[in-house]
């Protein structure tokens, strides 16, 4: 049997024929020789493709906002009007009948003090009167013997039984008697006036409230000894509501402040929470304290609740000057200038960033600023609109985005 037939009777019996190894190694340099050439094309595009353009500025936005200008400072709470009670007269304190944020009405009895020494002083004033009475009736019954001792020296004159000496001597005695007379009746007025401050001491005992208003201060010790020399013994204030809080302002600030403008404040009490208040008066006495110059600012507050106290400390933001819904950027944006930009007076121009490190400059007028916004008014009304971006810095060329979050720095100002 020959190979044809052995071939033949294989392919017959219907067995498994191995294909010619020769073509299935040719489809393969194929694909390879596809996969090389289509390396070498990706590789020289991206070897000779165009650079992207950089971007080279950062930008914010243009927004409409409410720009409120503020003046911080630091201040002290204490009442509208106070009154200061002292003991009328000296003594020894008895009764308190009132304690510490009573209220109380006018003429109403706060304490009482010892009458003994009023007492005295009444019983010695009253022996004072009885005495001048004594003294104004010696003197006149004085002055009556000098005048009938005058009527009788003058009949003996006319009947030459007396020498003119005898009767100037007589008259000198009723005048006299007449001057003595007056003395005594100007310490009887002196004692009658001694007895009415006496018993009008002695009506003092009782200490009364000047006003209607809340007890800030009152003494606890009984017993004490009192006088007016030693001070206030009680303070009453007219009212908790409102509360006046003075603010210490410094030079540079003061000439923007003026009555009216409102103000808020917050006191270490009450972290957290804001209180209301409005400027009443502006100081022109200046207080130095370490070579600073400060003004003080009387302002209202509101106490309906009662929560301020005298003493607090505050810590004040005075609202001096607020733009409603205008156009305002960022204080970089008016700093900002481009190196190739031409020389403007400061903060008079805004670079709108229109594309890829493309800037197209805007002539604006800067207005109220709070420090991060400024109000911007472009000199032409289309030039510049809500949410155009402006340049406000550069970004790092070599770094892109991610590179300038790290470390943005302005251009050079012109």
């Amino acid at each position: 049997m020959n190979d044809a037939a052995i071939g033949s009777g294989a392919h017959d019996d219907g067995r498994l024929r191995i294909p010619p190894l020769r073509r299935r190694s040719r489809r393969r340099a194929v694909v390879a020789a596809i996969v090389v050439l289509a390396a070498c094309a990706t590789a020289l595009w991206w070897w000779r493709r165009p650079e992207p353009p950089v971007e080279l500025y950062r930008s914010e936005p243009v927004e409409r906002r409410t720009i409120v200008r503020l003046v911080e400072a630091s201040g002290r709470i204490d009442v509208a009007r106070r009154h200061e009670v002292p003991a009328p007269i000296a003594g020894l304190l008895r009764e308190v009948l009132v304690a510490e944020r009573a209220r109380v009405h006018r003429g109403q009895v706060l304490a009482r003090l010892d009458v003994q020494s009023a007492e005295f002083a009444v019983r010695g004033a009253q022996a004072g009167v009885q005495a001048a009475a004594g003294h104004v009736a010696e003197a006149r019954a004085v002055l009556r013997a000098a005048r009938e001792e005058l009527s009788r020296v003058e009949r003996l004159a006319q009947a030459g039984q007396a020498s003119q000496a005898e009767l100037g001597a007589a008259r000198m005695a009723v005048e006299r008697a007449q001057a003595g007379l007056q003395a005594a009746l100007a310490s009887q007025r002196v004692a009658a006036e001694n007895l009415s401050a006496a018993r009008h001491g002695a009506g003092l005992a009782q200490i009364v409230a000047p006003a209607d208003g809340v007890v800030l201060a009152a003494p606890r010790t009984l017993g004490a000894a009192v006088s007016p020399e030693r001070g206030p013994l009680f303070v009453v204030a007219e009212t908790l509501d409102p509360m006046q809080l003075v603010a210490r302002v410094a030079e540079a600030d003061i000439g923007v402040v003026q009555p009216g403008q409102h103000a808020t404040f917050t006191v270490p009490a009450y972290p957290g929470r804001t209180f209301e208040a409005e400027v009443r008066a502006v100081s022109i006495e200046p207080e130095r304290t370490d070579g600073v110059v400060l003004y003080a600012v009387t302002l209202h507050a509101p106490n309906a609740e009662g929560l301020l106290l005298p003493g607090m400390t505050a810590s004040v933001r005075l609202e001096v000057a607020r733009a409603v819904d205008v156009l305002a950027v960022r204080e970089a944006a008016l700093r900002f200038v481009p190196d190739d930009a031409e020389p403007a007076p400061e903060r008079s121009r805004l670079f709108v960033h229109e594309a890829v490190s493309r800037l197209r400059p805007v002539a604006v007028r800067a207005g109220l600023s709070d420090g991060a916004f400024t109000q911007v008014d472009p000199l032409e009304s289309d030039a510049l609109r809500e949410g155009m971006r402006v340049a406000v810095g550069l970004l790092d060329p070599t770094g892109g985005r991610e590179a300038a979050r790290a470390g943005i720095r302005l251009g050079g100002t012109r």
